[in-house]
């Protein structure tokens, strides 16, 4: 029986070369795992911002219902406010004036409103031009972070969708 005798100097080539190849598919996978968690994150971002986005139409819409309502004042929200009042009046089932009906769509709004992280709202108008409302939705880019959003600075990690109407 002939044995292949292996040269000093090529003794221990094979291990690096595995050593090499395990480091080259240990970057991969790193790098491959920081792409997921970027899509998965951005995934995340996307489905807050339409939901936001179908929020603000919601808001635009129940505002238009109740023009007396709106133009009486009774959704002006100047500050950001993070909640609101609970109450129990369902103007779905009963007859409700224009102000118990707008009670009634910013407590109904703000429970769907809940989901997204931190979340604020407010709702303006100038009095020069009162058929124009800012109606600004904040939540937390990083729900995470916990917190409420106060302010639409993105320094903050803070999103925010702004929507000028006229009604």
């Amino acid at each position: 029986m002939k044995y292949h005798v292996i040269p000093r100097s090529n003794r221990g080539v094979s291990l690096i070369e595995v050593l090499i190849a395990m480091v080259v598919v240990s970057l991969a996978l790193v790098g491959h795992l920081t792409l997921q968690s970027r899509t998965i994150s951005n995934q995340q971002a996307a489905v807050f911002q339409s939901t936001a986005n179908s929020l603000a139409i919601d808001m635009v819409e129940r505002l238009s219902a109740n023009r007396e309502g709106m133009t009486a004042g009774n959704y002006d929200i100047p500050t950001m406010t993070s909640g609101y009042a609970s109450g129990s009046l369902d103007c779905t089932a009963n007859a409700c004036t224009p102000a118990q009906l707008a009670e009634f769509d910013l407590r109904t709004w703000w429970t769907r409103a809940s989901v997204l992280p931190g979340a604020a709202f407010q709702i303006t108008r100038e009095a020069a031009r009162p058929n124009e409302l800012q109606f600004i939705i904040a939540w937390k880019a990083d729900h995470k972070s916990g917190g409420t959003a106060t302010t639409c600075d993105a320094t903050d990690g803070n999103q925010c969708l702004i929507l000028v109407r006229v009604i």
